[in-house]
């Protein structure tokens, strides 16, 4: 029954039904001697088959080395016979697209943390220094920020006094110095304020105070004061600040509007108006002048005059127009022409500008 290149001119094809198997038993696969070729080939296909898909193959991987990122896409184990390659191979697949993505997140933060910085107050780094630079040079300079405070508080606690202490401070400070009824330490420092009472006792003659009124002035311009005498306070324009003035006390809007800057006075107690400043007004004045009759003597011819008659003579004493009788002639009304002059009248005097005032002292507590 030999042949040779069976299947390929064998004269007699036998069946693998009909050909045991010799060899030793295979357990993994479920062969065993004396089974027939046909039941270990099934065997053997069987055991290969799942192979082909990776369904079959099973990798010997210790569970605790998996880490999360490939845990998670590892398929529940109910009846848990080990992992197919198929399942490691997805969830491999699935974690390496994660990373991926986390990757590709990390390299666009990167790219926005490596992007020009504004270093501002950081010195010795440019804005492409880049993080570690820019970093760096942060932590020095917070270094020397924190040496900086670490001296201005021992500063402060040295020098200086918390706010809710300085009530006290002042209390003890004044109790040990200076008399508790000095007037200064109820009064406001540079603020010129009305007084009303009796000046003995209290000033010398400049207007330094002196005893319990130490270091207030009477305001005479002596000892650095502003000179009150006489006038009225007005806030000054200049260096104040704030919005538009009102139009009423606008320099811009009206030339009698003074530009008030502080220590410099302004205004009069009087003033003479000009003729532009008086109202305008018309003087009438009417002449009437009225002839009530003459004659003229008029003398003609050389008849000398009558007894007693006087001659009338030229300018150089030459005898003229004598005449006994002479006529009158010429009795009419005659029309005279007159000027009227209207003299200046008024005493060019100024008049009076006062507003109605209470006089008072005025005194300010200067410090020493």
């Amino acid at each position: 029954m030999s042949c040779t290149n069976c299947y390929n001119g064998c004269t007699e094809i036998v069946s693998d039904q009909c050909v045991r198997y010799t060899g030793v038993d295979v357990p993994l696969l479920g062969i065993h001697n004396g089974d027939t070729l046909a039941t270990v080939e099934n065997a053997i296909i069987s055991f290969v088959t799942p192979f082909l898909d990776g369904s079959g193959i099973k990798p010997l991987i210790d569970l605790d080395i998996i880490c999360d990122v490939v845990r998670q896409y590892i398929p529940t184990c109910v009846e848990c016979n080990g992992f197919n390659l198929n399942d490691v191979l997805s969830a491999i697949i699935k974690a390496v697209c994660d990373l991926q993505l986390q990757i590709n997140n990390v390299v666009a933060d990167i790219a926005t943390i490596e992007a020009d910085y504004e270093v501002d107050c950081i010195e010795g780094v440019t804005a492409n220094a880049g993080t570690h630079d820019v970093l760096q040079a942060v932590i020095t300079t917070l270094c020397e920020v924190q040496a900086d405070l670490a001296i201005l508080s021992l500063d402060l606690f040295t020098n200086y006094v918390r706010i809710d202490q300085i009530n006290n401070y002042i209390a003890a400070y004044l109790a040990s110095t200076e008399p508790a009824d000095l007037i200064r330490n109820r009064m406001v420092p540079l603020s010129a304020l009305e007084f009303y009472g009796d000046l003995i006792g209290k000033f010398d003659a400049t207007g330094k105070g002196f005893g319990t009124w130490i270091d207030i002035y009477l305001c005479n311009g002596e000892n650095g004061t502003p000179d009150k005498r006489g006038r009225v306070a007005v806030c000054a324009i200049a260096d104040m600040g704030g919005g538009d003035l009102d139009i009423e006390v606008d320099p811009t809007q009206s030339a009698f509007n003074p530009f008030y800057v502080i220590d410099q006075p302004e205004g009069d107690n009087f003033t003479t108006l000009s003729q532009l400043q008086m109202p305008s007004h018309t003087h009438t004045a009417t002449a009437v002048s009225t002839d009530i009759g003459h004659v003229h003597d008029n003398y003609q011819g050389t008849t000398q005059p009558a007894s007693g008659a006087p001659a009338y003579t030229s300018g150089d004493d030459t005898t003229i127009n004598k005449m006994p009788n002479p006529p009158k002639t010429g009795s009419g009304k005659a029309i005279i022409t007159t000027n009227v002059t209207i003299l200046d009248t008024g005493g060019n005097q100024p008049h009076g500008n006062v507003q109605p005032v209470y006089p008072c002292y005025y005194i300010i507590y200067i410090p020493s």
